[in-house]
């Protein structure tokens, strides 16, 4: 057969055993077809199986560790709702006891000026001014302890915020290490090494064309030198 263009020889990349041959004498054949398999075809297709597993199950692994350090992140961020949340509406319900505190203690110290002034006047009795004293000394300590308290409060807010949101970070940071440990990067790697290595051992048509002649038979050895010093080659186009 007289080609159309330039005869171009096909040879494996590497050397190796024919397998399986495709093609005949006279076929046409189409770029990148398969022509014929080298023998350790099955073998690197089991390579390659086996790497695309790995990289999967690295990546459902990797896939888990997100989700769980997420989920993980979330419950202890949540944790510091649960905690701020209340103590910040006791916070300011003992702002609120402070705040009424202080409006009775000013009117009980109005009072009490009052009843200074009317006691030296001679217009009450001794046992009034007394009590009206005795009411604003009850109304500054009330205002004094509900003053610790809301610092007690608040330091106790501090804490929990404080140990909750250590919490979150050692979360976050755990969750990225444990992603950190899940190989897909290598595991892709080996893929693709996998992948290459089968390739070698596909011997494909470069460009389109008709088989001219055909050196080796499946069982014979191909080398990767010219047909005219090693004729086991695989075709020719």
């Amino acid at each position: 057969v007289e080609p159309a263009g330039r005869v171009v020889e096909v040879v494996p990349a590497d050397g190796g055993r024919l397998e399986r041959l495709l093609v005949a004498e006279g076929d046409s054949v189409e770029p990148n077809q398969v022509l014929a398999y080298l023998d350790l075809y099955d073998v690197r297709l089991a390579e390659r199986d086996l790497a695309a597993s790995q990289l999967a199950e690295a990546q459902s692994l990797l896939d888990a560790q997100i989700a769980f350090g997420t989920a993980s992140v979330q419950e202890a961020q949540t944790r510091i709702d649960q905690i701020d949340n209340p103590q910040a509406a006791a916070i300011q319900a003992q702002a609120d006891t402070i705040n009424s505190f202080q409006a009775q203690l000013r009117v009980a110290e109005v009072d009490l000026t009052r009843f200074q002034q009317l006691y030296q006047d001679g217009a009450i009795a001794r046992q009034d001014l007394d009590q009206q004293q005795a009411t604003v000394d009850q109304l500054r300590a009330q205002l004094a302890s509900a003053q610790n308290r809301k610092q007690e409060l608040q330091s106790a807010r501090t804490s929990g915020l404080s140990n909750a949101q250590a919490q979150v970070d050692a979360q976050a940071a755990s969750a990225r290490l444990a992603q950190a440990q899940v190989t897909v990067e290598s595991a892709a790697q080996n893929l693709a090494l996998a992948e290459a290595r089968l390739a070698q051992t596909i011997i494909r048509a470069p460009s389109g064309g008709q088989i001219l002649q055909i050196f080796a038979e499946p069982g014979e050895a191909i080398a990767t030198s010219n047909p005219s010093s090693a004729p086991d080659r695989s075709c020719r186009r």
